[in-house]
């Protein structure tokens, strides 16, 4: 959880939002990466995420390091836009997602 929350951070620039964590188990990638989820209910703004870079030789063999954004956008889908858009590895995650319960409000 710890992990998941600094790539969070890292990744979209901005903290967790509060609420409880529902986990959505794990899975393993076609390349053995093995991708542990939860989801959260809670408001989260498009507009508000600044996302974090990572730093990558480019042009490859150069020596030369750049900076390079972490997400080149962030949007909301429903469900079945996400399902054409997340890598196929990661769809069980959608459809464990799907078989949650609702949230009480």
């Amino acid at each position: 959880m710890e992990a998941a929350r600094r790539e969070f951070r890292e990744e979209l620039g901005v903290a967790v939002p509060a609420g409880v964590l529902m986990p959505l188990g794990e899975i393993r990638q076609s390349g053995g990466k093995v991708v542990t989820a939860w989801a959260l209910e809670a408001d989260l703004d498009p507009e508000s995420i600044v996302p974090g870079s990572f730093l990558l030789e480019w042009p490859r063999g150069s020596g030369t390091m750049q900076a390079f954004p972490e997400l080149d956008r962030v949007s909301w889908f429903g469900l079945e836009a996400a399902r054409s858009k997340i890598i196929a590895g990661q769809r069980e995650l959608l459809d464990r997602l799907q078989a949650l319960p609702p949230t009480p409000r």
